[in-house]
């Protein structure tokens, strides 16, 4: 049996390592219980980087019509900020 050789783009790799560090800094933040309202929006802000990522690069978002990669980034800009807001404000 022969092995499989399988090329990966250079920036897939890049964006995938982007996101192990990320994650890895978003679980150091709040791999604790998350008691502040300030650490609680970084981790959803890079939650939220690794939303846009993923869509970006492995969803290819980037490639498609511009409608699209807006409603995207719209929906991506609307929801964090929400959920920012209400974590501010505790709820």
């Amino acid at each position: 049996m022969t092995p499989v050789h399988i090329r990966v783009p250079r920036d897939v790799l890049a964006v995938w390592a982007i996101l192990v560090v990320i994650t890895l800094v978003a679980f150091g933040i709040g791999g604790e219980a998350v008691t502040g309202r300030g650490l609680a929006s970084v981790v959803l802000a890079l939650t939220f980087a690794k939303v846009g990522l993923v869509g970006a690069s492995f969803m290819e978002v980037h490639r498609s019509a511009a409608i699209l990669r807006g409603l995207f980034l719209g929906w991506l800009v609307v929801t964090a900020g929400l959920l920012i807001v209400l974590v501010h404000l505790g709820f």
